[in-house]
């Protein structure tokens, strides 16, 4: 038996039959390139799992749903708004619900053992329970304020 490393001939092979770009693909990493990050042979970096989680990326996400909040707020007393939501109602409700977590998480962080990131965030609670104002709604309380009245 001959044990040696073909690495080097594994990858000829693979840009023999075919694009040069596949072996990244076929071939995996060791764990830690996944897991941490990895530069490849280009320079290129790719980050790993455990930077995609974490502190930073839900801050980005707190900061770009307060974006979507406050437009959404806006588009929605157009009429056309309707026919362009880029979002249905279910991603919708579960991105507010990662939002929800996110503020009950960052509410109950900062007993000293941890670094309050609340400083440099601003949540949009208020956009999150918006009623939605129609003309069924507005009739709604007429009807209500009349058999107040009487």
């Amino acid at each position: 038996m001959c044990f040696r490393n073909l690495q080097k001939e594994t990858d000829e092979a693979i840009v023999l039959f075919t694009n040069s770009e596949a072996r990244g693909t076929i071939i995996l990493r060791i764990y830690e390139d996944y897991y941490y990050g990895y530069e490849d042979e280009n320079e290129k970096y790719y980050r790993g799992y455990s930077e995609i989680i974490g502190e930073e990326v839900e801050k980005s996400f707190i900061a770009l749903f307060s974006s979507v909040l406050k437009l959404k707020n806006i588009l929605s007393s157009f009429d056309n708004f309707e026919e362009n939501k880029i979002l249905n109602k279910r991603e919708f409700q579960d991105y507010t619900g990662m939002y929800n977590d996110l503020h009950e998480k960052i509410r109950h962080v900062g007993n000293g053992d941890r670094e309050n990131i609340n400083d440099d965030i601003v949540f949009e609670m208020e956009l999150v329970k918006q009623i939605e104002v129609n003309i069924d709604y507005i009739l709604n309380l007429l009807i209500q304020l009349m058999q107040k009245v009487k």
